[in-house]
């Protein structure tokens, strides 16, 4: 049975809703912005992995990036909230380095790619461990990095010490230390990315995180795809 303070407030919502006015505790869908940002030298799987994020398989006649490039992921957090995350792909040409680092200010996450299925070179050590500071300096101060080991199912194709580049991605994120992880060469989505995914959106949460697009104003100076229709559940 209702009480009198119920029936009252029951048609005060009424009246408040025919006269357009929002009734008490009425909520609004939120959405926030989250800027992701992939990094890694030439050739290391940079936009394979951007892909798999919208479940675009890999095309092998896809020329390697040379500019910045944008697809949206839009994850549902509850209550009718979201969380727009900035997916951006970068030029991984040396000559690009210093405006890729800089690219990576204000990020909430960066994914640092290497190649294991490359042959070893014992030069990318001091290449993750200085592409890692650079980023580091600039990103959000509770932002977050990762270190990801592409290409893991291609490590036995004719390549000679395959295990030294995955102890030498371990290594690295225990001495900096940072969250590593190992993708396959791109098929689409695949659990590990669906993993990710739910760790970016975990962690987001929790952030502090702009009600207006950090990269509007990118938009006019790189090539952009913009995606949508994914969303997370």
């Amino acid at each position: 049975m209702m009480t009198f303070k119920k029936v009252l407030r029951f048609w005060l919502c009424i009246m408040l809703a025919i006269l357009g006015i929002p009734a008490f505790n009425s909520t609004h869908a939120v959405t926030k912005y989250a800027r992701v940002v992939i990094v890694g030298n030439l050739g290391s799987g940079k936009t394979s992995l951007w892909n798999s994020f919208f479940n675009i398989a890999y095309n092998p006649n896809e020329d390697s990036s040379d500019s910045m490039i944008r697809r949206d992921y839009t994850a549902d957090v509850g209550g009718g909230d979201s969380i727009q995350f900035n997916i951006w792909d970068t030029a991984g040409m040396a000559k690009y380095y210093d405006e890729v680092v800089a690219f990576t200010k204000d990020a909430n996450f960066v994914l640092i790619v290497h190649d294991i299925s490359a042959r070893y070179d014992p030069n990318c050590r001091a290449y993750l461990t200085k592409l890692y500071r650079d980023v580091h300096s600039r990103i959000k101060a509770d932002g977050q990095i990762f270190l990801v080991g592409t290409k893991y199912d291609l490590r036995h194709n004719d390549i000679v010490n395959a295990s030294d580049q995955i102890a030498l991605v371990d290594s690295v994120a225990k001495a900096i230390p940072c969250s590593r992880l190992y993708t396959e060469a791109p098929k689409g989505r695949c659990p590990i990315i669906d993993d990710l995914l739910q760790k970016l959106v975990a962690k987001a949460s929790g952030m502090s995180l702009p009600l207006a697009d950090p990269d509007s104003s990118t938009l006019v100076r790189f090539k952009v795809k913009r995606g949508g229709g994914c969303t997370l559940l």
